[in-house]
C-alpha cells in the first residue's frame, strides 16, 4: 500500500522488485501444488474471491472492480493487457509502468 503513495525512481524500484517477488513466489506455489491446479504450463490459474479461475477471467473481473484508478506494473506487459483493459469504466485513471515496450501501437 505505500507503494501507492511514494513517488519518484525508488519508489517505482520497489514497486518492480515487489512485484518480481511476488512472481517468484507464484512460480513456487504453482509448482509445489500442480496436482491441485492442473497443468499450469498451460493456463495460469488465479484463485479470485475463493474460486479458482483462469487467470485471464480473473484479471478482467478484478479490473472491472476499480472504481477511480488502476496501477500495473508488469515486466512483461504485451497487448493481451492491454485488450483485458478494454471493459474498464471510461472514468477509471489508468497506469502502466513496464519495462516492455509495445511495438506497432
Amino acid at each position: 500500500m505505500l507503494m501507492t503513495v511514494l513517488k519518484g525512481e525508488q519508489a517505482v524500484a520497489q514497486s518492480k522488485a515487489l512485484i518480481r517477488l511476488f512472481k517468484q513466489m507464484k512460480d513456487y506455489i504453482v509448482a509445489e501444488n500442480q496436482q491441485l491446479i492442473g497443468n499450469a504450463g498451460i493456463t495460469e490459474i488465479l484463485i479470485l474471491d475463493g474460486q479458482k479461475l483462469e487467470s485471464d477471467i480473473a484479471y478482467t473481473q478484478i479490473y472491472c472492480k476499480a472504481k477511480k484508478s488502476i496501477t500495473i506494473i508488469d515486466r512483461y506487459l504485451g497487448v493481451k493487457t492491454l485488450d483485458l483493459l478494454r471493459d474498464v469504466a471510461k472514468r477509471v485513471l489508468i497506469k502502466i509502468i513496464s519495462d516492455a515496450r509495445c511495438e506497432g501501437l
